[in-house]
């Protein structure tokens, strides 16, 4: 099986380069479709971190980097090997917990992911990438209420939010809606999209709503439009819902 669609996963954000370093709200990287730019936020780098030298920073920035471009390249079992050491020098470094959460993800180790994923929003509450990780998790477990709800308080707790992040967000929430036959609520979402935002959630949107209908070949022709419009990117992130959902084949 190909784990592809597991694109959505956040990894890892920030250079560790100060005591308190500001990272790009990048965090939404993960889950962005669009190209709106966010504020920086400071985050506090743990006592683990801050006892090192900048040598040995860099180092565990070099680790941190290689295990997220092995999960990237489906080569966790490197992954592993690089996270055990990062983990060995920074235990208390939450996005080494998220990096860790997506590297089992990716083996579809559901429970030992989401252990990670709460660790590192233990070490950081705040953290967006850990919330949504979360949230995402629920919804390949199709656990669709509790994606819903946690969907949904990661919108309403982010109001900068950029919006292709924002319109991703509530295209899951969508499906989730559809899943637990809410249409009547799915169509108010869906009435929020635009046709000309800079976001493929449009059609999209309306191509779950035809695959929930059992209507396969508007579902198909709604996607159709969506690749003439937007990049193979931009659609790729709102493809791997509906691979996760059963809707479309994994290797189409």
């Amino acid at each position: 099986m190909n784990y592809r669609h597991f694109s959505a996963i956040a990894l890892v954000c920030g250079l560790l380069s100060s005591p308190a370093y500001s990272q790009e709200k990048a965090d939404e990287g993960a889950a962005k479709s669009g190209s709106d730019s966010e504020q920086t936020v400071a985050i506090e780098l743990p006592d683990s971190v801050k006892k090192l030298s900048a040598e040995e920073r860099q180092k565990l920035q070099k680790l941190l980097n290689d295990a997220s471009g092995y999960i990237g390249g489906i080569r966790i079992q490197e992954a592993f090997e690089k996270i055990i050491e990062a983990e060995a020098i920074a235990p208390d470094l939450f996005q080494l917990h998220n990096l860790k959460g997506a590297a089992y993800t990716k083996i579809r180790d559901f429970p030992k992911a989401r252990v990670s994923f709460l660790k590192s929003l233990e070490l950081n509450p705040t953290a967006f990438m850990s919330k949504f990780n979360i949230s995402e998790l629920d919804f390949v477990e199709h656990k669709f209420p509790d994606a819903e709800k946690n969907f949904k308080k990661l919108v309403a707790d982010s109001p900068e939010m950029n919006l292709g992040t924002r319109r991703l967000i509530e295209f899951k929430i969508l499906i989730t809606l559809l899943k637990q036959d809410k249409d009547a609520e799915a169509a108010k979402i869906q009435e929020t999209f635009d046709y000309l935002e800079d976001t493929p959630a449009y059609y999209f949107g309306n191509a779950a709503i035809a695959f929930d209908a059992d209507d396969e070949e508007e579902a198909r022709g709604w996607i159709r439009s969506a690749e003439k419009i937007y990049s193979p990117q931009e659609v790729s992130v709102y493809l791997d819902s509906f691979i996760e959902i059963g809707w479309i084949d994994n290797l189409q």
